[in-house]
């Protein structure tokens, strides 16, 4: 699925976001404490972002809504020669707009950012429960053993 429709802009997360729905949008990932994230650190973190740390939403600007958003990380690595991986993160869509094609449209642009930045692969890590969705998107199961340590 492409981006059809115009109302649809899949673009970089901007300061201006804190504005918008995008921090309710990243509760529904995970657990953030939002009354917490002034405007200044928003705007820190978002500054403090490097070329290889991107984070990119899909904004339907007629409705002046944030409807998913995903990151891309690349890693530069000594192996393969001096190669690159592509690490996507944080997929959500915001539960209202799930069933439209956004999750995928997220992953191509993702993806193709990761092929145009030369990197030998992309790798992501889900939940046994998103599993099809990804293989949908063209990924392929490569191990099952994902591990942690949480501080």
């Amino acid at each position: 699925m492409s981006l059809t429709n115009s109302n649809i802009v899949f673009r970089k997360l901007l300061v201006s976001d804190y504005n918008t729905n995008y921090l309710n949008l990243m509760n529904q990932l995970s657990t953030i404490d939002k009354e917490n994230i002034t405007y200044e650190d928003f705007n820190n973190f978002i500054n403090s972002l490097n070329l290889n740390h991107e984070i990119y939403v899909l904004d339907d600007i007629k409705n002046n809504k944030i409807v998913g958003s995903g990151t891309i990380i690349i890693e530069n690595k000594i192996i393969h020669n001096f190669g690159k991986v592509a690490h996507i993160e944080d997929i959500v869509v915001d539960k209202d707009e799930r069933g439209r094609g956004y999750g995928k449209i997220i992953i191509d642009h993702l993806v193709n950012i990761g092929s145009i930045r030369n990197c030998y692969k992309t790798i992501l890590n889900c939940r046994g429960y998103n599993e099809d969705f990804y293989i949908k998107c063209g990924f392929k199961r490569h191990d099952e053993n994902v591990m942690a340590i949480y501080y």
